[in-house]
């Protein structure tokens, strides 16, 4: 609990020294655009700091988002797929990509660096290769419910940044009552 409060009382002083050199740091809308931010990077260095955590490395985050992203946009303009297919379709691959990694490090024995490197470049090729290196987008009309998920507020906190604080309360929760929490030995005392 120490080592929390010693970090924000960092990020005060460091608000403060940043708001002082520039008063404009402050204004409602720039504290909106940096929480919109911290939400959606928020959330995925969250995965990826508990892979640190646990000694591991994973090199392909990018590219399987890269990947994820042009299979949701091809299912939902092209495919016409419902919204909610489509974003549970591209959370599937997604994980069952992250199962076949696992299932290389752990029964095969091989390093997650190699693992993961090879993931990131077959998965940035692939993704390339789907979308013939072109942008692919949702166009200009019919998914504003995307959009607003990125951009839109709620009570004046953007949207990202609620759901980084709900993943956060989430997995507070799960650590707090996980079997990290009691480690027994094999006598069974604690």
């Amino acid at each position: 609990m120490r080592k929390e409060l010693g970090i924000f009382i960092l990020l005060v002083l460091l608000c403060a020294v940043v708001a002082a050199i520039n008063p404009r740091f402050l204004v409602s809308s720039n504290l909106q655009n940096i929480s919109r931010l911290i939400g959606m990077f928020g959330i995925l260095s969250i995965g990826a700091g508990l892979v640190i955590i646990t000694g591991g490395i994973d090199l392909s985050v990018g590219s399987i988002m890269a990947l994820v992203g042009i299979l949701l946009s091809i299912f939902l303009t092209q495919k016409k797929w419902p919204a909610m297919l489509a974003v549970l379709a591209a959370v599937g691959i997604a994980a069952g990509l992250g199962w076949i990694h696992g299932l290389f490090i752990t029964r095969l024995r091989i390093q997650p660096f190699i693992v993961t490197l090879c993931g990131l470049l077959f998965y940035r090729g692939l993704a390339r290769f789907i979308a013939n290196d072109a942008t692919q987008g949702f166009g200009s009309e019919g998914f504003e419910w995307l959009r607003n998920l990125a951009s839109e507020t709620f009570l004046h906190i953007p949207t990202p940044f609620l759901f980084l604080i709900m993943v956060g309360i989430v997995m507070w929760i799960v650590l707090a009552r996980g079997p990290c929490n009691s480690v027994q030995g094999t006598d069974g005392k604690s």
